[in-house]
């Protein structure tokens, strides 16, 4: 067996204006700090790219690898509105201009996991940060996702028909995935 803990960053600062790169806020660093000591373990560490993920990542691990497949959906030249955000669950292929579908997204982060997976011994553990729509695009190709609250962006995420999530994705948290033969057979919510 193999697992990869996909990981959202901590909480970051507010951003400015879209496509901003954002570093974590104060709180954020003491929240990884905190999810760090739950985690216990200091074992290698994929990132995405952007700086909130590095940060969260190299809170939890000495050991990080970046790779920017594992960054945030691009949104496009729009704002995205709440109707986008419920959308983007209802059809997986929905983007706006100069954006990327949960699809697109979905097949990049799983690009990335298989890599990932051929290269783990059995029994090793990994951590993968990444963003709460990058990871749900993911997820939603072997869970099923149903948006419950969009004005509070809660979402219910059940894997074999047992619910693994109910409610916020929380910064930080983290999605443990259990594979065999690289095959996934357990997901269990950690936050």
């Amino acid at each position: 067996m193999k697992t990869i803990y996909l990981i959202r960053h901590s909480k970051p600062n507010k951003k400015k204006f879209i496509g901003e790169d954002i570093s974590l806020s104060q709180e954020g660093f003491m929240k990884a700090k905190e999810f760090s000591n739950k985690l216990k373990n200091k074992i290698t560490c994929y990132s995405s790219t952007l700086l909130r993920a590095k940060q969260t990542a190299e809170i939890l691990s000495n050991n990080v690898i970046t790779d920017e497949r594992l960054i945030e959906r691009i949104v496009g030249n729009e704002k995205f509105s709440k109707e986008d955000w419920e959308k983007q669950y209802i059809d997986i292929y929905y983007k706006k201009e100069n954006g990327e579908s949960f699809f697109e997204v979905g097949n990049r982060i799983e690009e990335v996991i298989i890599e990932i997976l051929n290269n783990m011994n059995d029994n090793e553990e990994v951590y993968v940060v990444s963003h709460a729509a990058a990871i749900c695009s993911y997820l939603i190709k072997y869970c099923d996702v149903l948006v419950t609250n969009v004005d509070l962006k809660e979402r219910e995420i059940r894997f074999n028909n047992k619910i693994i999530m109910s409610g916020k994705f929380y910064t930080p948290s983290a999605f443990k995935i259990s594979y065999m033969e690289n095959k996934i057979i357990d997901i269990k919510y950690l936050y």
